[in-house]
């Protein structure tokens, strides 16, 4: 069974503050530094692909829409699995920023959007337990600290089931 755990970080209106990242901001930290961190429960461990981080955004004053979507690797972390983005995407992702902080500076109350990372996993045995737990760190790019986004919560509110063994084989 293969399982999406999804969480949306942040929205654009926030995303013109630093905090909690100290300075940078989703719009203008460099994607290369982007990475997720999850300690799966139990149950699940990552799947091979799958994992993906899209930034989505609605500029109501022009009727325009954006929706990019780029793929995470799994990568090594010293606390849970770690994702990072492909280098052969920053550039594609440092325009979308570009596109959408120009957005944001040019009217910020007609700007709506936000940045969802979907991280896929696979269900080892029979599955996780029904009171499994998650915790999710997150930095939206290079000089931005990893700041936990969700610390032991429960897993029903970040899965949604899938079935489909090609991710997890």
């Amino acid at each position: 069974m293969h399982f999406l755990l999804a969480f949306i970080l942040l929205v654009l209106a926030a995303c013109a503050s630093s905090e909690p990242w100290e300075g940078a901001t989703p719009l203008d930290a460099d994607p290369e530094g982007l990475r997720a961190v999850v300690e799966f429960p139990d149950g699940l461990r990552p799947a091979m692909r799958g994992s993906q981080v899209v930034y989505i955004a609605i500029r109501s004053d022009l009727g325009d829409r954006i929706e990019a979507r780029f793929p995470l690797a799994p990568v090594p972390s010293p606390k849970g699995q770690g994702y990072r983005l492909d280098s052969a995407d920053l550039d594609d992702v440092r325009r979308v920023q570009t596109r959408l902080a120009q957005w944001e500076r040019d009217a910020p109350n007609q700007t709506q959007g936000s940045i969802d990372v979907t991280i896929a996993a696979c269900a080892v045995g029979n599955g996780p337990a029904q009171d499994a737990r998650i915790s999710v760190w997150f930095s939206p790019g290079e000089g931005a600290p990893l700041v936990q986004v969700a610390r032991d919560q429960p897993l029903d509110g970040f899965v949604e089931m899938r079935t489909g063994p090609e991710d997890c084989s």
